[in-house]
């Protein structure tokens, strides 16, 4: 999953985290997740060139230019990537970065790592992905806050395949995997249509809690 291999790039600073809390008692990583939420996203652009990886679970794309790197999804196992990229080629990447709380002794003193997320892709300044427009509804989406989820979610039968058909981008909440860390909320776009949709559906398969 997306948040799995999030964290687990993250993984350092937050195992840094626990190991050092007791000669770092100054630092509240709650508090510093309280303020992370308040925090404005930062846009960034970065021209690079793409590297497209598998882990197995589906492809990620990455680039980076300078200090700024991008870690993202890019299609999965059933579904080929949105847009192809010419690995030999230059692009222009439009993201946005949201702060994620990290111990100050592992990141220079500061208390976040700021994460970058992909907003568009330009090819020579014509857009051929926006990651802001709901695919299946084709419709500007919202960009909000939304709860991160440790541990296994439960699913009803079904809901898989709903979700990829009928609410790809409803996103109540991101998935964080098994390793808990302080962060509780994330940004993600979400399309209005798709909640809608999810809210049906909810309704009809009450059964099981996620």
């Amino acid at each position: 999953m997306k948040w799995c291999r999030l964290l687990w790039l993250l993984a350092p600073w937050f195992s840094a985290c626990k190991e050092s809390g007791a000669s770092h008692v100054a630092f509240d990583r709650e508090k510093a997740a309280q303020k992370a939420s308040t925090l404005v996203e930062r846009p960034v652009t970065i021209h690079s060139k793409p590297k497209i990886s598998d882990d197995g679970a589906g492809p990620w794309l990455e680039a980076s230019e300078g200090d700024t790197s991008l870690i993202d999804h890019w299609g999965d196992q059933e579904n080929s990537p949105p847009v192809e990229l010419d690995p030999n080629k230059t692009y222009q990447f439009d993201l946005l970065q949201q702060p994620y709380v990290v111990d100050p002794s592992a990141n220079g003193g500061q208390e976040f790592h700021w994460f970058a997320s992909l907003v568009r892709i330009l090819d020579s300044g014509q857009v051929i992905y926006d990651a802001s427009i709901c695919p299946l509804h084709e419709v500007q989406m919202k960009r909000e806050a939304v709860p991160i989820q440790y541990g296994l979610p439960l699913y009803p039968e079904g809901f898989h395949t709903a979700r990829k058909t009928k609410f790809p981008n409803a996103t109540p909440y991101t998935e964080g995997g098994c390793v808990m860390g302080a962060n509780r909320t994330t940004r993600v776009f979400r399309c209005e249509q798709c909640i809608q949709e999810q809210q049906i559906w909810d309704t009809a398969h009450p059964q099981t809690r996620r």
